[in-house]
C-alpha cells in the first residue's frame, strides 16, 4: 500500500536460490519467507522488525495479509498471519492509503520463474463509497478478479484472484534470484 506520505506497506514472500533465504528465515529451497515490511519515502530504508520474524512458508500453507488505518493517529499496522497464526505485525506513521495492486518483481538483475498463485477472500472497506475501484482492482495483473459489492462501493470483495505465471529472462549469470509477490495497498 502507498500512503499520502509516499511510503511502501507491503506483505513480502521472498524466494531466492537459497543463500539468501538462509540468512533471512532458514527456510527449504521450496518455501518462501513471509514477512511485513515498510519502505519508507523519504529515507529509502525498507524497515522490517527486529529481529526478523521472516518465517518460512510451503505452499499448502495460507498467508493472510491485513491492513488497518487508524485516522486518528495516521498509523498503519500491516499483521501477517500464516494459517491464522500472527508471525509478523508493524504500525508505522505513513499517513491515509489511497490505492491497491498486486505486484510480482525480481530484483538485481535475478532471473526465473515465478509461479502461479492466488489471493482468496480479499477484502476492502473503504471510508465512502468509490464504484471507481472496480477499474483498480481490475488492474492486478489477474485473469479473474472479478470485484463485487453490495453496498454501492464502500467494502469490496475478490472471492478468488489468480495470478499468472511469470517469467523473468537471464540478464546476468552472476547474482542470486530474488523474487517477491507484492499484495500492496495504496
Amino acid at each position: 500500500m502507498v500512503t499520502e506520505k509516499g511510503d511502501l506497506i507491503q506483505t513480502i514472500a521472498l524466494s531466492t536460490d537459497g543463500k539468501e533465504k538462509d540468512r533471512v528465515c532458514k527456510g527449504r529451497p521450496d518455501q518462501w519467507c513471509i514477512f511485513a515490511s515498510v519502505l519508507e519515502a523519504d529515507t529509502g530504508h525498507q524497515l522490517v522488525n527486529s529481529p526478523s520474524r521472516a518465517t518460512a512458508a510451503s505452499p499448502s500453507q495460507q498467508v493472510n495479509m491485513r491492513y488497518t488505518f487508524d485516522a486518528n493517529t495516521g498509523k498503519v499496522t500491516q499483521t501477517v498471519k500464516l494459517d491464522g497464526k500472527v508471525i509478523d505485525e508493524m504500525s508505522t506513521s505513513s499517513g491515509k492509503p489511497f490505492d491497491f495492486y498486486t505486484e510480482i518483481e525480481c530484483q538485481n538483475w535475478a532471473h526465473g520463474l515465478a509461479h502461479a498463485h492466488s489471493y482468496l477472500y480479499t477484502t476492502f472497506r473503504l471510508n465512502q463509497p468509490d464504484m471507481g475501484w472496480r477499474d483498480i482492482i481490475n488492474n492486478w495483473q489477474t485473469s479473474n478478479a472479478d470485484p463485487e459489492t453490495h453496498d454501492g462501493g464502500k467494502t469490496w470483495y475478490v472471492s478468488w484472484a489468480h495470478i499468472n505465471e511469470t517469467f523473468f529472462e537471464v540478464v546476468s549469470q552472476t547474482n542470486s534470484l530474488i523474487c517477491l509477490l507484492l499484495l500492496v495497498l495504496i
